[in-house]
């Protein structure tokens, strides 16, 4: 039995995975800080009944995060938890950009620096992508970056990711991977 973490898991695309993943022999755990407002998914579904516990704290809390990293051994940590509202991103810049690349930095770090073998999915966005106005379908090998704070956040987390992945994995870390989500 696979023991799971999903951060973010009572957004729109967390619930969603939840419910999948619920469906098979997996022990799963959530994090969120339910920062989103409005009606969520999670709530209709009753989700919590669907996870072995939630946690609900900010992932930039290092010392949270490391506690529940350490007193549990996850195979997966499946990281959603991000500000993934567009029209936030622009209102609130600073809270995005924390938000987006500091969690992705504290997950990665915890498990390097605590050895923990978790395979990591970091999942990010389209938005990544430098978008020079062509209107073409980008590729996986198209140029990250960027103009506003949302897909620089976005990016910041990929590069965050490959660093780790390349340079800090030596022993002490699972396989590090980034999934690019479009708009759903």
């Amino acid at each position: 039995m696979k023991k799971v973490l999903i951060t973010g898991a009572e957004g729109f695309i967390g619930t969603w995975l939840l419910c999948v993943l619920s469906s098979r022999p997996y022990q799963i755990f959530s994090v969120d800080n339910r920062s989103s407002r409005g009606e969520r998914l999670f709530d209709k579904v009753d989700g919590a009944s669907l996870v072995e516990r939630c946690y609900r704290f900010d992932l930039s809390d290092y010392d949270a995060l490391e506690s529940i990293l350490l007193e549990n051994d996850f195979d997966w940590i499946i990281h959603l938890g991000a500000q993934a509202i567009i029209p936030r991103a622009f209102e609130r810049p600073y809270e995005t950009f924390f938000s987006n690349a500091i969690s992705t930095l504290n997950i990665l770090e915890i498990c390097r620096s605590r050895s923990l073998k978790a395979d990591i999915f970091c999942v990010t966005s389209d938005k990544v992508y430098e978008n020079d106005g062509s209107n073409y379908s980008f590729k996986e090998t198209d140029q990250l970056g960027g103009a506003d704070i949302y897909s620089v956040s976005k990016s910041t987390s990929e590069f965050i990711a490959r660093a780790y992945a390349k340079n800090h994995n030596k022993g002490g870390l699972g396989n590090i991977q980034t999934l690019r989500l479009g708009n759903v």
